[in-house]
């Protein structure tokens, strides 16, 4: 090869090298640019502000401001971090019931081969009786009443197991249907007992009751959520029978996203300005703050994330004397919320 072949050769070289390295750093820049556009409108999950502006809870619509003359603050507020945030979590899309597990579900409350209605995805099975179970195929949702009132036997005799061998017998009814997640938080449950006759339901002492109701909720980011349970189940007696469920899970996204929160001195100073909601009478001479902690909101309503919310223990003061509340309110600060 003569020296000027051989010069050619290596300036086609150096030329298409230059090509490919020109190639390279406009593929990468525009890889730069969309990258950063769909950073800007799509934040990942894990990022701050990931949903953009979220909607109050539920309760700024459903449930009662509290109002008073006078607060009195009667407990230690919980320290907060100088710019504080919490998790904000996606509720993901739900998984649903298929045939096998609502076949599973009606055998094991006794409804097999009844009444069986559908309309959309929501199908119902009625018993003779006046026993009802429902379920929404779509959301996973589980609605049960057993008619108590067309049978009394069942609700003959008091309850005589501790309340631990009726937990635990409440969770192993719900494992055998697949109705027991495992971020539900089973040490952390809301326990009443009613005692039932005819169709009268009225809440009493464990002494003289007759039906036990167990209220679940969601163990997140360390916390226990509040709101409208998860799981709620009534049982006869010792946990012989079911007499009414509601199934209400919704699988979260374990990833949060942090968003800022306000204090609780600001959370404190809103319940004094009547800002705070419940669902009991929220009119009273004097409310005593007794407790403050963070926590979710969990609804029986559609929501699309489980957010944070201050949980204020109260004691209101009223002609008719003293009563025991709570009250809640958003812990999002404000510029984060959409208008309520």
């Amino acid at each position: 090869m003569t020296l000027s072949a051989l010069s050619d050769q290596i300036r086609k070289i150096y030329k298409w090298g230059l090509l490919a390295l020109a190639l390279i750093f406009f593929l990468w820049f525009g890889w730069f640019i969309i990258s950063s556009l769909s950073n800007l409108i799509f934040k990942p999950v894990g990022d701050d502000i990931a949903y953009g502006k979220l909607a109050p809870p539920i309760f700024t619509r459903t449930f009662q401001r509290v109002k008073s003359e006078n607060f009195i603050l009667e407990a230690k507020l919980p320290k907060t971090a100088k710019n504080p945030k919490a998790q904000v979590f996606k509720i993901e899309n739900p998984v649903g019931i298929n045939e096998d597990e609502q076949e599973k579900l009606t055998r094991g409350l006794g409804l097999v081969g009844e009444e069986k209605t559908s309309s959309g995805n929501v199908i119902t099975w009625k018993h003779r009786n006046g026993t009802k179970l429902t379920i929404n195929t779509r959301l996973g949702h589980v609605e049960y009443d057993f008619n108590y009132g067309f049978e009394q036997g069942v609700l003959a005799g008091k309850i005589t197991s501790s309340e631990n061998d009726l937990l635990d017998k409440a969770a192993t009814i719900l494992r055998s249907r697949n109705l027991l997640p495992g971020d539900i938080d089973k040490k952390n449950t809301a326990l009443k007992f009613f005692f039932i006759q005819g169709t009268s339901k009225k809440q009493s002492a464990k002494a003289s009751s007759n039906a036990l109701e167990i209220s679940y909720f969601r163990k997140v980011d360390s916390k226990t959520s509040v709101g409208d349970p998860t799981i709620r189940l009534l049982l006869s007696q010792n946990g012989n029978r079911i007499l009414e469920l509601d199934y209400f899970y919704s699988l979260i996204n374990a990833v949060g996203s942090p968003y800022p929160i306000i204090s609780a001195d600001q959370a404190w100073g809103l319940l004094k300005e009547g800002k705070a909601f419940a669902q009991t009478q929220t009119k009273y001479s004097t409310v005593k703050l007794k407790g403050l902690r963070i926590s979710y909101w969990e609804s029986h309503f559609s929501q699309p994330y489980l957010q944070p919310v201050w949980v204020f223990s109260l004691e209101g003061v009223s002609k008719e004397g003293s009563a025991s509340f709570t009250a809640f309110i958003s812990a999002i600060e404000a510029s984060y919320l959409t208008s309520q």
